[in-house]
């Protein structure tokens, strides 16, 4: 072999194997598990990081497979369960927590300050207090029911409401067999019903008790998902797993540049679904979702 090409193969050597160090992946996505909303959520995050940082890779991982994560500079969990595992583990990235509810995150032991933050799927108390402003402008009075898991959620819709003068009936509810009465008290008079992710309250055994309550006593509901909408709701205020997938990336940009991690955060995204049929079978006229929520989004200046 002569020197040149000995030096050749060397050289290239070395190449080959700092191209294999830079697509090491800087950044492991652990999701609860595979398919539905995770998938679309990490295939949301890969695209708009690929978008921001287009030379940062991208690992994926589920709960079940999860292995060393020291040689990861940044890590994304999507769901509950995969915030709890990575939480439990010790050394570890900073992380971010995302497509999870602020219950679950509360909860979860392990985090460190300053090294996790949270993508929330929790729609801001403001924004659901401004929604029935702008879509139903005839109600001045909001339902809400407080349950063991929403206590903090109600005081910030309560809170949110008051700012924005409506009157507020609100209701407790410590057992099962408290809601009926509950629920009659609140609507006694027509009042927009806003949902809350509490499933002492809200569940699918109650759900459908509830739709029929209120539009007997004909008062809206405010539900925080599109299946809420197709059960009865009029008003449906969400984030799709995609947006957050997208919000999350925008934070892992963040990170990854330098940038310390912010306290965790709501929705900046979001999406409103009406139902047409069931607001005119109780009065309401509803303007098209589209102008709804670019109304809602100009009164607190997030993103259209």
């Amino acid at each position: 072999m002569t020197p040149l090409l000995r030096l050749f193969l060397l050289l290239t050597g070395f190449a080959g194997a700092w191209i294999a160090a830079s697509a090491q992946a800087e950044v492991l996505v652990v999701v609860s598990e595979s398919g539905g909303a995770y998938d679309e959520a990490a295939d949301a995050f890969r695209a708009e990081l690929q978008r921001l940082a287009p030379r940062q890779e991208v690992a994926v991982s589920t709960v079940g497979s999860l292995g060393s994560m020291g040689e990861y500079q940044l890590i994304v969990t999507l769901g509950s369960q995969a915030a709890r595992s990575v939480a439990a583990m010790g050394q570890r990235p900073p992380t971010i927590h995302s497509l999870l509810p602020r219950s679950a995150y509360d909860r979860m032991a392990g985090l460190k300050d300053g090294r996790d933050t949270a993508v929330l799927l929790d729609q801001p108390a403001s924004r659901q207090v401004d929604l029935i402003r702008v879509a139903l402008p005839g109600f001045a009075r909001i339902a809400l029911l407080e349950g063991s898991e929403s206590r903090e959620l109600v005081g910030q819709l309560a809170e949110a409401a008051r700012e924005r003068k409506f009157t507020i009936a609100r209701e407790v509810v410590l057992r099962e067999n408290d809601l009926f009465t509950a629920l009659q008290r609140a609507l006694s008079d027509p009042a927009a019903l806003i949902a809350t992710p509490d499933s002492t309250v809200f569940n699918g055994y109650s759900i459908q008790n509830i739709m029929l309550t209120a539009y007997r006593q004909r008062s809206p509901v405010l539900g925080f998902s599109a299946s809420y909408v197709r059960a009865g709701a009029v008003l449906g205020l969400y984030s799709t797993p995609a947006q957050i997938g997208r919000q999350t990336a925008e934070l892992a940009k963040q990170a990854l540049t330098g940038g310390t991690l912010p306290p965790p955060q709501n929705p900046r995204y979001f999406e409103i679904s009406t139902n047409p049929q069931v607001a005119r079978s109780i009065g309401i006229l509803l303007d098209e979702p589209a102008q709804i929520r670019a109304a809602v989004a100009k009164l607190e200046g997030s993103p259209q």
